[in-house]
């Protein structure tokens, strides 16, 4: 079946500015072949609202579980900066802020009334002189994810996406204390090597560190990562959102 496509506008030009001041001041170079060129790439250090789960899906608009469909090419857009720090001043310089469109095909809409498919706008890609990582997951076609957006289709970063493969939802370190002691699901919860996760989601968690041996990855913390069942996470959203 054609996967039917929503475009969400992106949020306010006053968001995207402080975005990406903030951005293009603390970003942190590393030197990568992309494309058969040799272009610097960054690593995003964009700031967001440090939400819980609870938080989190109280302020998002939508939320769906779903396949990534296909990733586009990425779009610069351009945030003009004025220096004099006045607000009526005329731009000084224009700074080039890259995010992808990536179309996701909807399996399960969990909050919000949307349409079979949407094109999530997902923060980095690639500029014309520099490669910006995502805040978040390197999302892939054919992986699955569970996405909180807010009413103009754009996230929270990193926060906003859980990488979902065999059934099983990858747990961020803030979601585990609520599904522990709120919700009395601490058995679904478990403990999976890192040796044994599927590459596309080792490179999405590790994108840095994907071309190193697991065990000598610097960028690992731990040996294993934290999962749940995904019905159950699913269940879990629907109730905190109710």
């Amino acid at each position: 079946m054609k996967i039917k496509k929503h475009f969400i506008a992106v949020a306010t030009s006053g968001l995207a500015l402080a975005a990406a001041v903030f951005i293009f001041v603390s970003l942190a170079a590393k030197e990568a072949k992309v494309s058969e060129e040799s272009l610097p790439v960054f690593s995003s250090t964009a700031s967001y609202p440090e939400f819980t789960l609870s938080e989190l899906t109280q302020e998002s608009e939508f939320i769906v579980y779903a396949r990534i469909a296909k990733t586009g090419d990425s779009i610069s857009n351009p945030i003009y900066v004025s220096y004099s720090g006045e607000i009526d001043a005329e731009p000084d310089d224009v700074l080039y802020f890259p995010e992808t469109p990536i179309n996701v095909e909807i399996i399960n809409a969990i909050k919000g009334n949307t349409k079979d498919g949407l094109v999530y706008l997902q923060d980095g890609g690639r500029a014309k002189d520099y490669i910006l990582l995502p805040s978040g997951h390197q999302l892939e076609e054919n992986m699955e994810v569970i996405l909180f957006l807010n009413e103009y289709g754009k996230g929270w970063g990193g926060l906003s996406e859980f990488l979902v493969f065999d059934d099983n939802v990858v747990l961020k370190a803030d979601t585990l204390k609520e599904f522990g002691e709120k919700r009395n699901l601490s058995a679904s919860i478990s403990q999976l090597p890192i040796d044994s996760l599927p590459n596309s989601i080792y490179k999405a968690l590790y994108p840095n560190g994907y071309l190193k041996e697991r065990n000598i990855d610097p960028f690992i913390e731990n040996d294993y990562v934290y999962v749940c069942n995904k019905d159950d996470f699913i269940n879990l959203i629907s109730s905190l959102g109710n």
